[in-house]
């Protein structure tokens, strides 16, 4: 029973110590984001775009009904040309 108390507190302080280094890490991030940010400023580059929770380079699906009915009709000349040459 000691020694699973043991390895329990020894699990949770490993546990808090990565925790705590990737918080480190998160904010060091954070702050070189920061700069980067206003530095792209300062050189009159807008780029605060991520932060409006909306991304502006979406892409339109395309129309898959078009592309079926062309495959479609592209298939059936096809088969209407090899019917013709038999």
């Amino acid at each position: 029973m000691k020694i699973s108390i043991v390895v329990s507190l020894v699990l949770a302080l490993l546990f808090a110590l990565a925790g705590w280094h990737n918080q480190s890490e998160l904010t060091k991030a954070r702050e070189d984001h920061q700069g980067l940010l206003a530095e792209a400023a300062s050189l009159g580059i807008e780029a605060g775009a991520s932060d409006k929770g909306a991304s502006s380079s979406r892409r339109d699906r395309p129309d898959r009904t078009a592309v079926a009915k062309s495959t479609a009709s592209d298939l059936l000349a096809l088969a209407r040309e090899f019917e013709e040459r038999m």
